[in-house]
Order: structure tokens, then sequence, then C-alpha cells
């Protein structure tokens, strides 16, 4: 099977780079919950948040015990325009508690951006032949950019304005040689431009991190059912486990800063892709929380509500050799994450199917594929500069809304019932 794989746009993943997050800072706990932050408008959203939450929930280790039984009863009873005929329901976690979180971007000065290229220039083996000082560039609302110009000059050096920037991010390279792209919690993209010389390609190697020349896929699917194959990469037989390993102690070292203990990355998704006369892994990656995931998606387009955004992971690592990450971009794991409210009650799977054929369900006719706990990462405020993002707890339900032919992606706050969804356009392949 080949499907050609959306890619996205250079200059558009730098603008929105720029968004910052407010924060705040821990100040109250009680017996079941802790409230995190000195700025009076989180304090007020969590308060207003923890008067949602149902009375009627169950032990997290309650529901562990049953959630094997649920899953049975799910499956033969009448779930109304929920179909779980085919579902395919993820374990449930080894935890006692979880947490509503909200995020902070880590930071970065213009030293540690500056730092963090050098060395990595270093690690890739191109330090002596890139000419920082002239090469790499910013983009800043600080200094704006020249229009007169091309790509990438219309962007000032970074060297020479170190003194006008307030901080690091929005730093980058962009050459044939290799590209790398400084966010605020670190390296968002980069490349050591292997993928655009092995092709023999004359472009910038940020084609390589976004994933311009990944699209002839061979195979592809969830990385558990695929973890044992193996293909040749440049001449060795690499499995696609043994992939997966290397891009995980990859990121788990951090780019550059070291991760919070307790975040961790697995892979839930690979493709398998021609690369010339040789093949290719294209991992997705996303986080873990004590062992529970994040939400995650693909490029591409999403229909969402007006009132908040969902935005999971998303995070493409490519490896062409035995050596390792070639490429990648997305998110980055040094992100911070505040704990505001923490507890050991949640609704059960049952629960959470009730909810949903009394709210959304109704609405639509789903075909359920996949079934979990996951962290949700929820803009509240998506129109304005400064909303603030939290992350709820939820069931998640990923599937297919027959009514219009669309994926639809629908979450469940185990502590609260509410109900978050969007929808994406089905691949012609799907």
């Amino acid at each position: 099977m080949k499907k050609k794989i959306k890619s996205i746009n250079f200059i558009m993943i730098t603008i929105l780079l720029l968004a910052v997050t407010a924060c705040g800072q821990k100040s109250e706990e009680n017996k079941n919950a802790s409230v995190s932050t000195n700025d009076n408008d989180m304090f007020i959203f969590i308060e207003a948040y923890k008067k949602k939450i149902l009375n009627d929930r169950t032990s997290i280790k309650e529901c562990a015990e049953t959630y094997d039984q649920q899953i049975d009863e799910i499956l033969v009873q009448d779930n109304g325009t929920l179909d779980f005929s085919n579902c395919d329901f993820a374990d449930f976690p080894d935890i006692n508690s979880m947490k509503v979180m909200y995020t902070e971007n880590h930071g970065i000065t213009v030293e540690e951006s500056w730092n963090a290229i050098e060395e990595w220039l270093k690690q890739i083996g191109k330090y002596d032949q890139v000419d920082m000082k002239n090469e790499v560039h910013v983009i800043s609302p600080e200094l704006g950019m020249d229009e007169s110009k091309e790509y990438p000059d219309c962007y000032e050096l970074f060297y020479e304005n170190k003194d006008r920037l307030s901080s690091g991010e929005g730093a980058f390279i962009n050459n044939q040689l290799c590209h790398i792209q400084i966010a605020v919690n670190g390296i968002y993209s980069m490349s050591n431009g292997k993928i655009t010389e092995r092709l023999g390609k004359k472009g910038k190697s940020a084609s390589d991190a976004l994933g311009v020349y990944t699209g002839d896929v061979v195979e592809e699917g969830l990385y558990a059912a695929m973890k044992d194959k193996s293909y040749m990469l440049n001449g060795n037989d690499l499995t696609i486990e043994e992939g997966a390993e290397l891009v995980k102690t990859y990121f788990m070292n951090g780019t550059p800063f070291k991760l919070d203990k307790a975040i961790s990355v697995d892979i839930p998704e690979v493709r398998v892709f021609q690369i010339g006369d040789s093949y290719g892994y294209d991992y997705m990656v996303r986080r873990n929380y004590e062992g529970v995931p994040f939400a995650y998606r693909d490029y591409g387009e999403s229909k969402q509500p007006d009132s908040y955004s969902v935005t999971p992971d998303i995070k493409h690592a490519y490896v062409i050799d035995e050596t390792g990450v070639c490429a990648f971009a997305g998110y980055n794991e040094s992100e911070k994450l505040n704990i505001v409210y923490e507890d050991s009650k949640m609704i059960d799977l049952e629960s959470a199917c009730n909810i949903l054929k009394s709210g959304l369900a109704k609405h639509l006719a789903a075909e359920i594929s996949t079934a979990g706990i996951v962290y949700l990462p929820v803009d509240m405020a998506p129109f304005e500069v400064d909303s603030e993002n939290m992350v709820y707890p939820c069931w998640e339900l990923k599937g297919v809304n027959t009514t219009k032919n669309e994926n639809i992606l629908i979450y469940v706050d185990v502590f609260t019932g509410e109900i978050y969804y969007y929808t994406t356009t089905m691949d012609e392949n799907e």
C-alpha cells in the first residue's frame, strides 16, 4: 500500500511557534486535590472546574479491576449509535490517581538557544561546515522581516541581534546541509541532511523534517503490531522495534532540556517508506505522563467547536539507518506541566459511554476503533493570545462518524463527564 502523507508549511510552523502560554504557581492543597496558581483567573477557573466534578465516581483501583468485565458488557449491550464491535480497547494504566494540569512554556534564553544549535551541529558532525554567525537567522516579532529579500535572508541574523532579543526562540538554520528550528521549549524541528543527501535533492533540509520525502509508504499501522518486522535501512537490517528504541532514547535525553521525571515517550504508530533503493521508518511520537499517554494526532486540518480547541501531540521522527533519528518535527517534551487538581476517583468506562449516549452520541452514528485513557490538552480560549492550555484526564474514543463520513475523536473528562471532540477528513485510502 502506498499513501501520500500530508506535509506542513515550514513558514506557517515558525509563526505558530511564537505563541506563549500563560501560567501560574502552586499555592493550595486539599484532601483529594491540589490547586497550583498565583494567577487569580486560573484560581477561579479551577474552582469552577471542581464544582463540576461528578459525585458518582469510582476509585481508580476498582475501575482497573472491573475494566475487562465492562468491556465485555459494552460489546454485547446496545450502545445506541456507538458501535464498539471492532474496537481495540487499550490496557488500563497502572496508576493510583490522575491529574488536571496546565501547560507552561519552559522558556529558552538567547544564550541557551545559541549553545543548543552549536552543540547540535557538533553532534551531527557539521559544526565546521556551517558559519553560525551568517547562517543562523531568527523569526521574532522584536525584529520583524524584510519582505524585499528571499527566505531565509528576509529574517535577521541571530548573532548580530542577540542584544535586541528577549528570548532565544525563533532561531533557525535551513540550508541544504542541515536544518534546526528553536522554539520556546527547545528544538521543534531538525534535520541532519541525510534524507536530502540520500535522494540527491538540492532543496532546504527542512523538507526532511516535515516529511516531504517520506510519502512513498509501503506499510503502516500500530507500532505494537509492526514492531517485530524488519527492513533494510541503508544496507543494514533493522527491526522497527530497534529503530523505535533509538527514537525513544534520543528524545528522553532531551532536546536540549532534560525531561521531567514524570514524562516518558512512546511510539503509537509507524510507517515504512521507500527512500531510493532503501527504506526508512517514520515514527509518530507521543508523551506519557506517569504512564498515561497523551492524546495524539497526525498533520492535517480538523474541525472543532468554537468554544475550545483540542490540541493533541503531533510529532514525527525519521530513521533511515542504524545511527538513529535523522530528522523530526513536532511538540517538545520539555513543556512544563503544572498540577492544579488530583483525584483517586474517576468515572468508569461504562459511565463514560452512558454520558455519550445521552449527549453527543444521539447526534451521530460512530464506529469506534480504539478506546482508552489519555491526557488531553485543550485550549479553552482559542481566539485569545494568552489563553490557558489545560490538560484533562479523559476517556478517548476514536472512530468514524458514518453519517458524515469523517473521522471523529471523542473525549470524556474522567472527573466531570464533560465531552470534548473534533473531526478530521477521512483519507481517500481509509
